[in-house]
């Protein structure tokens, strides 16, 4: 069990030194909220049932670390990406919920519910 426990943690810090080092590079927005076209482009593309599209956005807004909209945003993309069954969702929304209120950990889950995605076959 203390094996399983360290992998979760290793796979979280993994996942949290990603987010870090992309705000670093000046990448996903470079800190910043991503624009709404590519914003936009990327929902489009979950609402086909792109896994990996809404993990893209859950990087974008989570990159934005001192903005709490941008962190519940964040956390309803992860959310999403694992309703959509990627396989590195559950990490990305531990890393971003680690920091988050109830509240907005329940605001996040009520916005990903409410996005319309593709009936599964």
């Amino acid at each position: 069990m203390k094996a399983k426990s360290l992998l979760s943690s290793v796979t979280t810090l993994a996942l949290a030194t990603v987010l870090t080092f992309t705000v670093g590079c000046g990448e996903g927005g470079g800190g910043k909220t991503p624009s709404a076209a590519e914003v936009t482009q990327l929902e489009a593309k979950v609402a086909q049932g792109d896994g990996d599209a809404a993990m893209k956005l859950g990087e974008l807004f989570a990159a934005d670390l001192k903005n709490q909209e941008a962190q519940i945003t964040a956390a309803k993309w992860f959310y999403i990406a694992g309703q959509l069954e990627h396989p590195n969702a559950s990490m990305g929304y531990q890393a971003v919920t680690k920091t988050m209120g109830g509240d907005d950990i329940l605001e996040a889950e009520r916005r990903a519910n409410a996005f319309k995605l593709p009936a599964k076959e």
